[in-house]
């Protein structure tokens, strides 16, 4: 299993391994980058020996053995009263019918051993609706376990096997590694199922970190890039370093096929470590919150503001949140958390979730252009938080995948979705929207306006934050 994304669009591929595998899928294969050296070669092969024998195929089943068994006696009452109403020469094709015969939905993916007590490492998406989980070895050796917790808002889980079935097994483990170590350029290895074919590794770089894409719809997101091939399949494998340690989970995929198209993304192993922990020891994930919706700000926006840094809040949640009893305000600016300048929305979902519930943190905002010190204490996340409060906190439209801010007369692309209309025609975060489809366009009111309708490409005439003008086509064949 492999989430997979197209423009906007996010998809889950549930069985498409076994669906492929039996109607006799057809492959194809891409150029792979290559160590430049032998002795490179023979680094990939010492890490693979080290860490592939900790790498399992997980197939998950939606129904658990007392349903299974439900499921076999109504299949069962069904062919029965098919074979008394339908015609005689129908009877026959119906006895031959078997309820053991009829398929079961069956999810799959991978996952890697972490801890000798039968910890296993994958994705959310892979067990979201598991009862129950078949666990395939290297060597071919088999387990079922159903002791399964779940992150969703990370897609992350835990998988343990029952400690009777290996209680007198010395089972492979890999070693997670510190993601924040790694650097753009540096040799991984993937390794998972791809399409069913245990036991798969395949080669490439970190492309880039601290991706963020808007089309998954995790709370928490925060992934590594990489262009080493990841397919349906290979969902909760490892992206491993050359010193063979885990550095990331795979788990999704941009491409306009369903298959490998050069940009993969994993859950950094820091991020996975501290979840996997969390729910291993706890059985949830503890997590402080705020209760904001957040956006960067733009570099004109900072110039404008004379900021050198800062993150705006859009929107406050519903309900007696830690930011509303603190008097957080939308409009705010986020300059620093206790002392620590604040970049990117990330560092400061990241440093708020970390902080354990509690606790009191100091929040430096600019309000109308005055600093402001807040003191929010801190509390735990309800497990019923999640992206939809995030949405409607924040109260956002977002127009042909971008988001737009009205100010001092102009029209600002504050966000543009990747792989969005917008994105692929070039618009950026920055550029300044001068008219759509030929009109003059200074408020959100009058761009929704121009483009409403327009489903051949709309023409907008951008300025760049260089102060070039452009004209781009948006969205259209």
């Amino acid at each position: 299993m492999m989430v997979r994304f197209k423009a906007s669009r996010v998809s889950v591929l549930a069985g498409t391994v076994v669906a492929m595998l039996s109607s006799g899928g057809h492959f194809a294969w891409a150029d792979q980058p290559a160590p430049v050296t032998k002795e490179g070669s023979l680094e990939f092969r010492r890490v693979v020996k080290t860490v592939l024998p900790a790498v399992v195929s997980i197939q998950a089943s939606a129904m658990s053995d007392e349903e299974k068994a439900k499921r076999k006696e109504d299949l069962q009452k069904r062919l029965n009263d098919m074979r008394r109403l339908l015609p005689p020469e129908f009877r026959k094709q119906i006895e031959k019918m078997d309820p053991d015969d009829m398929p079961e939905q069956l999810g799959f993916g991978s996952g890697v051993i972490i801890d000798k007590r039968g910890v296993i490492l994958t994705n959310n998406h892979v067990v979201e609706n598991a009862k129950k989980v078949k666990v395939i070895l290297q060597d071919n050796r088999e387990f079922e376990a159903t002791d399964i917790i779940r992150d969703p808002k990370a897609d992350v889980a835990i998988v343990r096997l029952n400690k009777e079935d290996i209680s007198s097994i010395d089972l492979p483990v890999a070693q997670l590694g510190d993601s924040s170590q790694v650097e753009i350029g540096d040799w991984v290895l993937a390794m998972g199922s791809p399409f069913g074919l245990t036991g798969t590794v395949t080669s490439g770089i970190v492309s880039a970190k601290g991706r963020t894409p808007p089309e998954l719809n995790l709370l928490y997101k925060d992934f590594i890039q990489t262009d080493a091939a990841i397919n349906p399949g290979n969902s909760g494998g490892p992206l491993v370093d050359l010193d063979g340690k885990i550095i990331g989970i795979n788990t999704a995929i941009r491409s306009n096929t369903g298959s490998f198209g050069g940009i993969g993304f994993a859950i950094p192993s820091n991020m996975v470590k501290n979840i996997a922990d969390q729910l291993d020891k706890f059985g949830r994930v503890k997590r402080s919150y705020l209760g904001i919706a957040m956006r960067p700000l733009a570099k004109k926006e900072l110039t404008d503001k004379k900021l050198d840094t800062g993150v705006e809040v859009t929107g406050l949640a519903d309900g007696q949140t830690p930011a509303r009893k603190a008097g957080l305000k939308p409009k705010d600016i986020i300059l620093s958390v206790d002392g620590k300048p604040v970049k990117e929305t990330q560092e400061l979902q990241d440093v708020v979730s970390s902080t354990p519930a509690g606790n009191t943190i100091a929040v430096q905002v600019v309000r109308e252009g005055q600093p402001v010190d807040i003191k929010i204490l801190l509390e735990e996340q309800p497990e019923s938080f999640g992206v939809q409060q995030i949405m409607a906190a924040a109260g956002d439209e977002s127009i042909l995948g971008m988001q737009i801010l009205e100010q001092k007369g102009k029209l600002l692309v504050t966000a543009v979705e990747e792989g969005s209309p917008a994105a692929q025609a070039g618009v950026e975060p920055g550029d300044t929207i001068l008219k759509a489809s030929g009109k003059e366009v200074t408020t959100n009111d009058q761009f929704k306006t121009a483009v409403e309708g327009i489903t051949d490409g709309v023409l907008l005439k951008v300025q760049k934050e260089d102060g070039s003008v452009k004209l781009l086509v948006v969205g259209g064949k």
